[in-house]
């Protein structure tokens, strides 16, 4: 029987809908506790669905960015990332070396930075399973390149 729009959820009742909701939602979907119970939202529909998808997709990008800066600085536990994308702290290592310009060595990384070719800001990333992440992350789309030349580069990319 279902609640009656007046009557409050008891805790447990909204424990067990929020349980099922999640565990059948898609990736990204808003879980909307009401009243009569639990719906859903897709993503790309409600008020704030694109906010709370840009703060996703934002934190996913920092928090790859801090564990290859720490792999790189050998500092990082076992990483996760190269399960995700297919290359080792080792091959990404090898992979910027073989770029560096005159004067980059490890001992200056804050003065250079590890580029993206193809910026982030152009990837529509969901997660770490999406094949944009994958893409982003690509040895391929990987460089160094001097902080300044970096920073004035920002997000323009002409593909």
């Amino acid at each position: 029987m279902p609640d009656a729009p007046d009557r409050p959820l008891t805790p447990g009742k909204v424990k067990r809908l929020l349980d099922a909701a999640l565990a059948s939602a898609p990736a990204g979907a808003v879980v909307v506790i009401e009243a009569g119970g639990v719906r859903l939202q897709g993503v790309g529909t409600g008020p704030c669905a694109k906010d709370i998808q840009r703060r996703a997709t934002n934190e996913l990008k920092a928090r790859m960015r801090a564990r290859v800066r720490a792999h790189l600085k050998g500092s990082g536990k076992t990483p996760d990332w190269p399960t995700w994308l297919g290359y080792s702290v080792d091959d990404l290592r090898a992979h910027l070396e073989a770029r560096f310009t005159e004067g980059m060595t490890w001992q200056n990384i804050g003065r250079w930075h590890i580029d993206h070719i193809r910026p982030l800001a152009s990837f529509t990333i969901t997660g770490p399973d999406c094949p944009e992440f994958r893409a982003a992350w690509a040895l391929e789309n990987l460089q160094p390149l001097w902080a300044k030349d970096n920073l004035s580069k920002g997000a323009r990319w002409k593909p």
